[in-house]
């Protein structure tokens, strides 16, 4: 596990915390610290929320005395920040509802315009079983697209 890229009360919290990075994490690190836009697309559980929030956690801790961070998606897992951090540096954590229909579709015309596709695996229909489980192995690279016909 690579973690030297993180500031070292981070990698050490990490360390301490999780048994090891999953394979999400391990990809999306570097392009999230080097400011990369950064889509992470996996099953819950494999840790892609934490792989967001630990650089976002770091830079926060980077950020000194009174920085904030501002969250903007939701997603129903939890985000882990050790207290001492916070505490120490007068930081702080905050929410912005930024997910209005019209922010969705002007994300959708962007996507078009600059032609994100999404990574899937596309399996049909009859090998639907196949592909939830190569899904909750976390080998699926990123999501398991299930098509009606062959």
């Amino acid at each position: 596990m690579n973690l030297e890229i993180f500031h070292p009360a981070v990698a050490r919290w990490f360390g301490k915390t999780f048994p090891d990075a999953t394979p999400p994490q391990q990809d999306a690190w570097p392009a999230i610290k080097q400011g990369r836009n950064t889509l992470i697309a996996a099953p819950t559980g494999s840790g892609k929320t934490l792989a967001a929030f630990l650089a976002a956690i770091d830079d926060l801790v980077r950020l000194g005395v009174d920085g904030k961070l501002v969250v903007l998606g939701a997603s129903p897992e939890p985000i882990q920040v050790p207290p001492v951090l916070l505490i120490t540096g007068r930081r702080s954590i905050s929410g912005w509802p930024s997910g209005t229909s019209a922010d969705s579709e002007d994300t959708l015309k962007f996507s078009v315009m600059a032609n994100v596709r999404p990574m899937i695996e596309k399996y049909p229909l009859e090998r639907a079983a196949e592909g939830y489980a190569r899904m909750l192995e976390g080998k699926a690279r990123f999501r398991v697209v299930l098509t009606p016909h062959g």
